[in-house]
């Protein structure tokens, strides 16, 4: 059996980029995925079109790293912003810098990037093995490679299992964010398998549905927190983000709230709601409008 410098463990974007990074400085890398393709998440973020990272120095983009930003100094520097940038054109992906300083392949296709990172892990060599999930690993003594990492994966195609060998181990899994796209938590599993401490986890980024009052005032309570938040906001209900909205300093925010109050009337859900709050502020978007809160 052959024993891998490397196994990881997902193949989304930490852990193509690892084996990317990992294979090109001369390891050997196995990368097992549990999907029948790598990069599925990738494929949905920026709104399909992948906003890979942003120009800004640290000193701005740390003011908005909460509540410790200097626990993410040192990986900020170790793979800055520019060299993320440089790495993703030495593959052959054409950047663009957007509104925001915000950075997306050229071609506005999330796909792209998941494209180039598997054909530059084919070019090394690295076996990509899809349809398998890992249900166990163990580290153990070997008579021949020393320490190493036993990793069981069960095949989706036919239930099999098959038994991986490697000196190191990365889990890269993702959380529980979206268990569509296979973050369904098994990485916490993994690492608490070997002594990690887990901590609980709860949904950060989540949809609203009020319930136990009337409609009226909760859509009246809703509106208002859409108006007065101090920060980005996605309207989700039920899968509905219209644009986000900051307020503006020379706007006064009672101001905009009495004018939507006098609309409220209306409206008959919160859909309504969230459907005329959006092009309201593509309305301001396309004025070039950026509101920010009211001291």
């Amino acid at each position: 059996m052959e024993c891998f410098d490397l196994a990881i463990v997902g193949g989304g974007a930490a852990g193509l980029f690892g084996a990317a990074v990992a294979a090109g400085r001369g390891l050997s890398v196995l990368l097992l995925e549990r999907n029948g393709r790598c990069g599925k998440k990738i494929a949905i973020t920026g709104k399909g079109r992948c906003n890979l990272t942003n120009t800004r120095e640290w000193s701005e983009f740390s003011e908005h790293v909460h509540p410790k930003p200097n626990f993410f100094k040192s990986a900020f520097f170790g793979m800055s912003n520019k060299d993320t940038m440089a790495f993703f054109e030495r593959m052959g992906l054409p950047l663009t810098v957007e509104r925001g300083q915000r950075v997306f392949p050229a071609s506005m296709r999330a796909q792209d990037v998941t494209d180039v990172l598997v054909a530059r892990l084919k070019e090394l060599g690295v076996p990509l093995c899809t349809g398998y999930r890992v249900v166990g690993a163990s580290k153990v003594e070997d008579g021949v490679c020393g320490p190493v990492f036993k990793v069981e994966a069960k095949s989706s195609e036919d239930g099999g299992l098959r038994l991986f060998t490697a000196r190191n181990l990365l889990i890269a899994t993702g959380g529980l964010s979206y268990p569509a796209t296979g973050s369904t938590g098994d990485g916490y599993l993994l690492a608490e398998s070997f002594g990690h401490k887990i901590v609980p986890c709860f949904p950060s980024l989540t949809a609203l549905h009020p319930s136990g009052k009337d409609d009226r005032h909760i859509n009246r309570i809703l509106y208002q927190l859409c108006i007065c938040t101090i920060e980005t906001l996605f309207l989700i209900h039920r899968g509905m983000a219209p644009p986000p909205c900051v307020v503006r300093t020379d706007i006064n925010v009672q101001c905009v709230i009495s004018i939507f109050d006098q609309q409220l009337c209306r409206f008959n859900s919160f859909r309504q709601i969230a459907a005329h709050f959006g092009k309201f502020l593509t309305r301001q978007r396309n004025q070039q409008f950026i509101f920010q809160q009211t001291k």
